[in-house]
Protein backbone atom coordinates (compact mmCIF):
# COMPACT_ATOMS: atom_id res chain seq x y z
CA UNK A 1 0.00 0.00 0.00
CA UNK A 2 1.39 3.38 -0.94
CA UNK A 3 0.50 6.24 1.22
CA UNK A 4 1.79 8.75 -0.98
CA UNK A 5 4.58 10.63 0.83
CA UNK A 6 7.52 10.23 -1.42
CA UNK A 7 9.12 8.42 1.10
CA UNK A 8 10.59 6.15 -1.47
CA UNK A 9 9.29 2.59 -2.15
CA UNK A 10 11.20 0.32 0.29
CA UNK A 11 10.81 3.01 3.41
CA UNK A 12 6.88 3.31 2.78
CA UNK A 13 6.76 -0.86 2.38
CA UNK A 14 8.85 -0.87 5.71
CA UNK A 15 6.04 1.79 7.12
CA UNK A 16 3.23 -0.86 6.07
CA UNK A 17 4.62 -3.67 7.28
CA UNK A 18 5.07 -1.79 10.92
CA UNK A 19 1.50 -1.08 10.61
CA UNK A 20 0.61 -4.39 10.04
CA UNK A 21 2.45 -5.40 13.35
CA UNK A 22 0.57 -3.59 15.06
CA UNK A 23 -2.79 -5.10 13.99
CA UNK A 24 -1.12 -8.27 13.92
CA UNK A 25 -0.14 -8.19 17.45
CA UNK A 26 -3.14 -6.32 18.95
CA UNK A 27 -0.76 -3.94 20.51
CA UNK A 28 -2.46 -1.52 22.69
CA UNK A 29 -1.89 2.49 23.29
CA UNK A 30 1.71 2.70 25.15
CA UNK A 31 3.20 -0.55 24.87
CA UNK A 32 6.46 -0.47 23.57
CA UNK A 33 7.79 -1.87 19.70
CA UNK A 34 10.83 -4.08 19.18
CA UNK A 35 13.64 -1.86 19.15
CA UNK A 36 14.93 -0.22 15.71
CA UNK A 37 18.09 -2.42 15.99
CA UNK A 38 15.13 -5.12 15.83
CA UNK A 39 12.99 -3.68 13.66
CA UNK A 40 16.19 -3.90 10.86
CA UNK A 41 16.34 -7.40 11.67
CA UNK A 42 12.38 -7.93 11.21
CA UNK A 43 12.43 -6.34 7.81
CA UNK A 44 16.04 -7.25 6.76
CA UNK A 45 16.50 -3.12 5.93
CA UNK A 46 18.92 -0.43 7.26
CA UNK A 47 18.63 1.33 10.03
CA UNK A 48 18.36 5.31 7.67
CA UNK A 49 15.12 3.47 6.22
CA UNK A 50 13.24 2.28 9.55
CA UNK A 51 14.08 5.76 10.99
CA UNK A 52 12.37 6.98 7.83
CA UNK A 53 9.29 5.30 8.03
CA UNK A 54 9.26 5.45 11.94
CA UNK A 55 9.20 9.54 11.93
CA UNK A 56 6.61 9.24 9.41
CA UNK A 57 4.46 7.14 11.56
CA UNK A 58 4.96 9.34 14.23
CA UNK A 59 3.95 12.86 12.27
CA UNK A 60 0.63 10.81 11.65
CA UNK A 61 -0.03 10.25 15.49
CA UNK A 62 0.60 5.77 15.20
CA UNK A 63 4.00 6.02 16.58
CA UNK A 64 6.16 8.02 19.85
CA UNK A 65 9.50 7.88 19.52
CA UNK A 66 11.26 8.55 22.74
CA UNK A 67 15.08 9.37 22.80
CA UNK A 68 17.19 6.59 24.68
CA UNK A 69 14.13 5.13 25.73
CA UNK A 70 12.70 3.50 22.40
CA UNK A 71 9.50 3.28 20.10
CA UNK A 72 6.18 3.82 21.69
CA UNK A 73 2.36 2.73 20.02
CA UNK A 74 0.22 5.99 20.13
CA UNK A 75 -2.63 4.91 17.91
CA UNK A 76 -2.62 1.08 17.70
CA UNK A 77 -5.75 0.90 14.98
CA UNK A 78 -4.91 4.24 13.13
CA UNK A 79 -7.87 5.10 11.31
CA UNK A 80 -6.54 5.06 7.19
CA UNK A 81 -3.79 2.76 7.93
CA UNK A 82 -5.09 -0.71 6.93
CA UNK A 83 -2.92 -3.46 7.46
CA UNK A 84 -3.75 -5.85 4.41
CA UNK A 85 -5.41 -5.17 1.36
CA UNK A 86 -8.30 -7.81 0.32
CA UNK A 87 -10.40 -8.37 -2.61
CA UNK A 88 -13.60 -10.03 -2.14
CA UNK A 89 -14.59 -11.31 -5.45
CA UNK A 90 -18.19 -12.85 -7.62
CA UNK A 91 -20.98 -10.16 -5.46
CA UNK A 92 -24.31 -10.29 -7.29
CA UNK A 93 -26.20 -7.49 -5.63
CA UNK A 94 -29.56 -8.09 -6.49
CA UNK A 95 -32.41 -9.51 -4.51
CA UNK A 96 -32.19 -12.84 -6.17
CA UNK A 97 -28.37 -12.96 -4.74
CA UNK A 98 -29.62 -11.61 -1.36
CA UNK A 99 -27.41 -14.50 0.26
CA UNK A 100 -24.44 -13.47 -2.00
CA UNK A 101 -24.18 -9.63 -1.24
CA UNK A 102 -24.86 -9.94 2.52
CA UNK A 103 -21.89 -12.22 2.49
CA UNK A 104 -19.54 -9.63 0.97
CA UNK A 105 -21.10 -6.73 3.56
CA UNK A 106 -20.79 -9.12 6.56
CA UNK A 107 -17.38 -10.03 5.47
CA UNK A 108 -16.35 -6.33 5.09
CA UNK A 109 -17.47 -5.12 8.37
CA UNK A 110 -15.33 -7.69 9.78
CA UNK A 111 -12.23 -7.35 7.82
CA UNK A 112 -12.19 -3.46 8.43
CA UNK A 113 -12.38 -4.24 11.71
CA UNK A 114 -9.19 -6.18 11.85
CA UNK A 115 -7.49 -3.61 9.98
CA UNK A 116 -7.78 -4.62 5.90
CA UNK A 117 -9.13 -2.50 3.33
CA UNK A 118 -11.83 -4.19 0.95
CA UNK A 119 -11.96 -4.12 -2.97
CA UNK A 120 -15.17 -5.73 -4.37
CA UNK A 121 -14.54 -6.93 -7.83
CA UNK A 122 -18.71 -8.00 -8.75
CA UNK A 123 -19.01 -11.10 -10.87
CA UNK A 124 -19.98 -10.13 -14.80
CA UNK A 125 -19.97 -13.63 -16.78
CA UNK A 126 -22.32 -15.99 -17.79
CA UNK A 127 -21.09 -19.21 -16.60
CA UNK A 128 -22.21 -20.45 -12.90
CA UNK A 129 -19.03 -22.73 -12.20
CA UNK A 130 -14.98 -22.40 -12.87
CA UNK A 131 -15.03 -18.51 -13.64
CA UNK A 132 -11.57 -16.66 -14.48
CA UNK A 133 -9.72 -13.42 -13.65
CA UNK A 134 -10.88 -11.83 -16.46
CA UNK A 135 -14.65 -12.25 -15.58
CA UNK A 136 -14.23 -10.07 -12.38
CA UNK A 137 -13.35 -6.47 -14.05
CA UNK A 138 -10.39 -4.35 -12.60
CA UNK A 139 -8.99 -7.57 -10.58
CA UNK A 140 -6.39 -8.52 -12.80
CA UNK A 141 -5.04 -4.99 -12.80
CA UNK A 142 -5.81 -4.94 -9.20
CA UNK A 143 -3.14 -8.37 -9.14
CA UNK A 144 -0.51 -7.04 -11.50
CA UNK A 145 -0.09 -3.62 -9.64
CA UNK A 146 0.14 -4.96 -6.10
CA UNK A 147 -2.62 -3.99 -4.80
CA UNK A 148 -3.93 -7.43 -2.97
CA UNK A 149 -2.53 -9.50 -0.57
CA UNK A 150 -5.19 -11.69 -0.23
CA UNK A 151 -8.37 -12.90 -1.77
CA UNK A 152 -12.17 -13.88 -0.51
CA UNK A 153 -14.23 -15.48 -3.31
CA UNK A 154 -17.95 -16.06 -3.54
CA UNK A 155 -18.22 -17.74 -6.57
CA UNK A 156 -16.46 -20.42 -7.78
CA UNK A 157 -13.52 -20.46 -10.05
CA UNK A 158 -11.46 -22.75 -11.70
CA UNK A 159 -8.56 -24.95 -10.43
CA UNK A 160 -6.41 -23.03 -13.04
CA UNK A 161 -7.50 -19.66 -11.36
CA UNK A 162 -6.59 -21.20 -7.49
CA UNK A 163 -3.29 -22.78 -8.80
CA UNK A 164 -2.19 -19.17 -10.34
CA UNK A 165 -3.21 -16.99 -7.18
CA UNK A 166 -1.37 -19.56 -4.63
CA UNK A 167 1.51 -19.70 -6.61
CA UNK A 168 1.57 -16.15 -6.89
CA UNK A 169 1.68 -16.05 -2.29
CA UNK A 170 -1.99 -14.82 -2.90
CA UNK A 171 -4.17 -16.53 -0.29
CA UNK A 172 -7.51 -17.53 -1.61
CA UNK A 173 -10.63 -18.26 0.63
CA UNK A 174 -14.02 -19.34 -0.34
CA UNK A 175 -17.16 -18.72 1.28
CA UNK A 176 -20.74 -20.15 0.29
CA UNK A 177 -22.68 -23.21 -0.91
CA UNK A 178 -20.17 -25.64 -2.72
CA UNK A 179 -16.70 -25.10 -3.73
CA UNK A 180 -13.85 -26.67 -5.32
CA UNK A 181 -11.65 -24.95 -3.09
CA UNK A 182 -9.47 -26.30 -0.22
CA UNK A 183 -9.78 -23.26 2.24
CA UNK A 184 -13.08 -21.36 3.27
CA UNK A 185 -16.29 -22.08 4.73
CA UNK A 186 -19.40 -24.12 2.86
CA UNK A 187 -22.66 -24.86 3.48
CA UNK A 188 -22.90 -28.84 4.13
CA UNK A 189 -25.52 -29.46 2.06
CA UNK A 190 -25.76 -32.69 1.87
CA UNK A 191 -25.92 -33.43 5.47
CA UNK A 192 -28.29 -30.58 5.36
CA UNK A 193 -30.79 -32.76 2.79
CA UNK A 194 -30.36 -35.60 4.28
CA UNK A 195 -31.67 -34.33 7.38
CA UNK A 196 -34.84 -32.51 5.65
CA UNK A 197 -35.63 -35.89 3.45
CA UNK A 198 -35.15 -37.87 6.97
CA UNK A 199 -37.38 -35.11 8.52
CA UNK A 200 -40.05 -35.53 5.48
CA UNK A 201 -39.72 -39.41 5.58
CA UNK A 202 -40.95 -39.34 9.64
CA UNK A 203 -43.75 -37.19 8.49
CA UNK A 204 -45.04 -39.64 6.20
CA UNK A 205 -43.91 -38.17 2.81
CA UNK A 206 -42.87 -40.76 0.40
CA UNK A 207 -42.50 -38.81 -2.43
CA UNK A 208 -40.42 -36.06 -1.59
CA UNK A 209 -38.42 -34.37 -3.97
CA UNK A 210 -35.04 -31.61 -3.41
CA UNK A 211 -35.50 -28.03 -5.11
CA UNK A 212 -32.33 -26.90 -5.68
CA UNK A 213 -30.90 -23.60 -7.40
CA UNK A 214 -27.85 -22.89 -9.51
CA UNK A 215 -25.38 -22.75 -6.95
CA UNK A 216 -26.01 -26.33 -5.88
CA UNK A 217 -25.53 -27.59 -9.64
CA UNK A 218 -22.07 -29.65 -9.26
CA UNK A 219 -24.22 -31.94 -6.12
CA UNK A 220 -26.76 -33.35 -8.29
CA UNK A 221 -24.86 -36.62 -8.10
CA UNK A 222 -24.69 -36.87 -4.60
CA UNK A 223 -28.71 -35.77 -3.97
CA UNK A 224 -29.81 -38.71 -6.30
CA UNK A 225 -28.07 -40.80 -4.14
CA UNK A 226 -29.56 -39.94 -1.24
CA UNK A 227 -33.13 -39.90 -2.57
CA UNK A 228 -32.03 -43.34 -3.60
CA UNK A 229 -33.12 -44.11 0.01
CA UNK A 230 -36.45 -42.26 0.45
CA UNK A 231 -37.72 -42.36 -3.07
CA UNK A 232 -35.86 -46.22 -4.87
CA UNK A 233 -38.04 -46.11 -7.77
CA UNK A 234 -37.15 -42.98 -9.53
CA UNK A 235 -34.65 -40.91 -7.43
CA UNK A 236 -33.33 -38.72 -10.43
CA UNK A 237 -37.11 -37.84 -10.57
CA UNK A 238 -36.78 -36.11 -7.03
CA UNK A 239 -34.25 -33.12 -8.19
CA UNK A 240 -36.38 -30.06 -9.44
CA UNK A 241 -33.94 -27.35 -10.19
CA UNK A 242 -34.31 -24.25 -12.15
CA UNK A 243 -31.68 -21.53 -11.60
CA UNK A 244 -33.68 -18.98 -13.54
CA UNK A 245 -35.58 -15.33 -12.04
CA UNK A 246 -39.06 -16.61 -12.28
CA UNK A 247 -37.71 -20.67 -11.26
CA UNK A 248 -40.40 -21.11 -8.40
CA UNK A 249 -43.49 -20.38 -10.68
CA UNK A 250 -42.53 -22.59 -13.54
CA UNK A 251 -42.20 -25.50 -10.65
CA UNK A 252 -45.33 -24.95 -9.83
CA UNK A 253 -46.82 -24.65 -13.08
CA UNK A 254 -44.92 -27.97 -13.50
CA UNK A 255 -46.30 -29.99 -10.87
CA UNK A 256 -49.67 -28.94 -11.25
CA UNK A 257 -49.14 -30.10 -14.82
CA UNK A 258 -48.65 -33.79 -13.34
CA UNK A 259 -50.92 -36.55 -12.41
CA UNK A 260 -51.77 -36.04 -8.83
CA UNK A 261 -50.18 -39.62 -7.70
CA UNK A 262 -46.76 -38.82 -9.21
CA UNK A 263 -46.47 -35.21 -7.70
CA UNK A 264 -44.39 -35.20 -4.67
CA UNK A 265 -45.99 -35.07 -1.43
CA UNK A 266 -42.91 -33.03 0.41
CA UNK A 267 -40.68 -30.65 -0.92
CA UNK A 268 -37.07 -30.53 0.60
CA UNK A 269 -36.27 -26.60 -0.46
CA UNK A 270 -32.59 -25.12 -1.02
CA UNK A 271 -33.39 -21.65 -2.15
CA UNK A 272 -35.90 -19.63 0.00
CA UNK A 273 -36.03 -16.87 -2.91
CA UNK A 274 -37.87 -20.00 -5.22
CA UNK A 275 -39.86 -21.59 -2.11
CA UNK A 276 -40.92 -17.98 -2.19
CA UNK A 277 -42.36 -17.69 -6.17
CA UNK A 278 -43.40 -21.74 -5.90
CA UNK A 279 -46.01 -21.44 -3.22
CA UNK A 280 -47.12 -18.08 -4.11
CA UNK A 281 -47.70 -19.15 -7.88
CA UNK A 282 -49.82 -22.51 -6.41
CA UNK A 283 -52.26 -20.24 -4.37
CA UNK A 284 -52.21 -18.32 -7.74
CA UNK A 285 -53.17 -21.57 -9.88
CA UNK A 286 -55.37 -22.78 -7.64
CA UNK A 287 -57.48 -20.25 -6.36
CA UNK A 288 -59.15 -20.78 -3.28
CA UNK A 289 -59.10 -25.03 -3.68
CA UNK A 290 -55.22 -25.59 -2.96
CA UNK A 291 -55.57 -29.61 -3.52
CA UNK A 292 -52.35 -29.40 -3.88
CA UNK A 293 -50.23 -28.12 -1.05
CA UNK A 294 -46.93 -30.47 -0.19
CA UNK A 295 -45.23 -30.29 3.34
CA UNK A 296 -41.97 -28.23 3.20
CA UNK A 297 -38.67 -28.23 4.69
CA UNK A 298 -36.64 -24.89 3.92
CA UNK A 299 -33.69 -23.15 3.85
CA UNK A 300 -33.57 -19.59 4.59
CA UNK A 301 -31.05 -16.51 5.26
CA UNK A 302 -31.55 -15.58 9.07
CA UNK A 303 -30.53 -12.09 8.35
CA UNK A 304 -32.57 -11.75 5.36
CA UNK A 305 -35.75 -14.15 5.64
CA UNK A 306 -38.74 -14.33 2.96
CA UNK A 307 -41.83 -14.84 4.35
CA UNK A 308 -44.17 -17.18 2.52
CA UNK A 309 -47.23 -19.22 3.21
CA UNK A 310 -46.31 -23.20 3.22
CA UNK A 311 -47.07 -26.68 5.70
CA UNK A 312 -43.51 -26.22 7.04
CA UNK A 313 -42.15 -28.76 9.01
CA UNK A 314 -38.94 -27.46 9.52
CA UNK A 315 -36.50 -24.22 8.71
CA UNK A 316 -32.98 -24.12 8.46
CA UNK A 317 -31.46 -20.58 9.20
CA UNK A 318 -28.48 -19.83 7.20
CA UNK A 319 -26.21 -17.41 9.73
CA UNK A 320 -24.40 -15.21 6.97
CA UNK A 321 -22.55 -13.25 9.71
CA UNK A 322 -21.63 -16.17 11.63
CA UNK A 323 -20.44 -17.66 7.96
CA UNK A 324 -18.55 -14.50 7.36
CA UNK A 325 -16.95 -14.22 10.58
CA UNK A 326 -15.51 -17.62 9.90
CA UNK A 327 -14.05 -16.78 6.70
CA UNK A 328 -12.58 -13.85 7.98
CA UNK A 329 -11.00 -14.83 10.63
CA UNK A 330 -8.93 -17.62 8.50
CA UNK A 331 -7.91 -14.83 5.90
CA UNK A 332 -6.58 -13.19 8.80
CA UNK A 333 -4.70 -16.49 9.88
CA UNK A 334 -3.34 -16.99 5.81
CA UNK A 335 -2.56 -13.28 5.73
CA UNK A 336 -0.18 -13.25 8.60
CA UNK A 337 1.18 -16.93 7.82
CA UNK A 338 0.15 -17.84 4.23
CA UNK A 339 0.64 -21.26 5.12
CA UNK A 340 -1.45 -21.75 8.15
CA UNK A 341 -4.86 -22.72 7.46
CA UNK A 342 -4.59 -23.47 3.50
CA UNK A 343 -6.38 -26.75 3.51
CA UNK A 344 -9.06 -25.97 6.01
CA UNK A 345 -12.25 -26.13 4.62
CA UNK A 346 -15.21 -25.39 6.95
CA UNK A 347 -18.53 -27.14 6.51
CA UNK A 348 -21.07 -25.25 7.66
CA UNK A 349 -24.95 -26.80 8.86
CA UNK A 350 -27.39 -24.28 9.38
CA UNK A 351 -29.44 -24.32 12.77
CA UNK A 352 -32.92 -25.62 12.64
CA UNK A 353 -35.83 -24.74 13.75
CA UNK A 354 -38.33 -28.19 13.91
CA UNK A 355 -41.76 -28.70 13.10
CA UNK A 356 -43.59 -25.31 13.01
CA UNK A 357 -46.49 -26.96 11.40
CA UNK A 358 -47.78 -30.69 11.86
Amino acid sequence: MVFGNNLGRQTEVVKQAIVQYLWNERLEAGERMPSQAELCRMFQVGAATVTRAVQALEKEGVLEARRRVGIFVRTPRPAGHMASSVGIIGQMQDRVHSFNWLCSKYLQIYLRRNGCSCTEFPFEGSRMTDAEIMDFPGLQESLQQGLLQGIITLHNVSDATLGQLEAAGIPVCFLGSSSNSACGTVIDLLSLVDDGLQTLHEAGCRRPAVVIGALFQESKRQLEALLRHYRPQQPAAGILEDAKLEGGCNLARQLLAMPAAQRPDGLMVCDDFIAQHFFAELVRLQDVALEYWPLCVNVCNLQASLDFPCRELARYEVDIQEMAELVGSLMMRRLKDFEDGRMQLYRYLPGKSLKKYR
